[in-house]
């Protein structure tokens, strides 16, 4: 099977921009030049190689220089080579996305009806950004052999702040400890589900995420009650 995944550099339009290196988990936002460019198209960036297996080095540089219509000296001095390309555009979808997605500080509604609204824009988020997960998804499975770790670095980075995320939220919503033993777990629990069934709508487009996860939400209030139960025996 050969996966093609294609994706907007960066924004429409937007300004090319000059990479700060940094290790760990922060982010460090990319400070913007009065260079355009690298953005204003998508980009055949990434080709994921046969049986599922990522082959990073298909995508050329040149690639990215011809359809981003910039001087390939100015993509080597902002980026430094193709990994500094496609870290900038995962810093920036790290950014774009968990903006698409609402951090609520107090309940609305019910538990589940809270949650249901959660997921909800969580599935928003991922259908306008669904290039963005499945960088992040193939990059945990398989991460890159080449670059110095910035890549995982940033994978690492997305998957904790979405974990920070969810605990945050099963906490308002069950009225608990975000620092919880119980809450982690129902929270691994919700960022599993959503995972799975990126991938099963990505096999499959004849189904929807929010089919999929209709009963997430319901399922996510009864583990954290059985799980205050056991707690308890």
């Amino acid at each position: 099977m050969e996966l093609v995944l294609r994706f907007a550099v960066l924004d429409a339009g937007a300004h090319l921009v000059e990479r700060t290196p940094h290790r760990g988990l922060g982010v460090v936002p990319p400070r913007a030049t009065g260079l355009r460019g690298v953005t204003h198209c998508g980009v055949e960036f990434a080709d994921f190689g046969r049986d599922g297996v990522v082959d990073l080095e298909a995508a050329t540089i040149n690639r990215v220089v011809e359809e981003a219509g910039v001087p390939l000296s100015s993509v080597y001095h902002y980026y430094g080579s193709k990994d500094g390309v496609l870290l900038a555009v995962m810093e920036r979808g790290v950014e774009r996305f968990f903006a698409d997605v609402p951090d609520y500080d107090r309940r609305s509604g019910t538990p589940v009806e809270h949650l249901r609204l959660v997921i909800s824009n969580a599935i928003n988020a991922l259908e306008r950004n669904p290039n963005f997960l499945r960088l992040i998804i193939a990059f945990s499975v398989q991460p890159p052999q080449s670059g110095n770790g910035e890549i995982s670095d940033v994978v690492h980075h997305v998957r904790q702040l979405a974990l920070m995320r969810l605990r945050r939220q099963i906490a308002i919503a069950c009225d608990d400890n975000p620092r919880s033993v119980a809450v982690d777990r129902v929270a691994r629990l919700a960022l599993a589900a959503v995972d799975g069934a990126f991938v099963a709508v990505s096999a499959d487009p004849s189904i929807s995420l929010a089919k999929i996860l209709d009963l997430l939400p319901a399922a996510l209030v009864a583990a954290r009650q059985a799980l205050n139960q056991t707690s308890r025996s």
